[in-house]
């Protein structure tokens, strides 16, 4: 609904059998995530909330996970 689209970090063709370029852009999405994850955790302890929520640079997911984690 938001439109957010996460772009990742190395572009993974697909090439060769299915089951390893899948796999490949499976590690791709997780990898890509956690570098994500871990820039917001730092970034929520270094920034007023408020503006931490409305920066553009954090997508919704990551911005509810990071919440929740600091939360607890």
């Amino acid at each position: 609904m938001e439109k957010e689209k996460v772009k990742f970090k190395k572009i993974q063709k697909a090439r060769g059998p299915i089951e390893s370029w899948l796999f490949a852009l499976q590690e791709e999405m997780v990898s890509t995530l956690w570098d994500l994850m871990k820039k917001a955790v730092v970034d929520y302890s270094n920034q007023d909330r408020v503006k931490f929520v409305m920066d553009p640079e954090h997508k919704g997911q990551i911005v509810a996970t990071v919440a929740q984690i600091m939360w607890c």
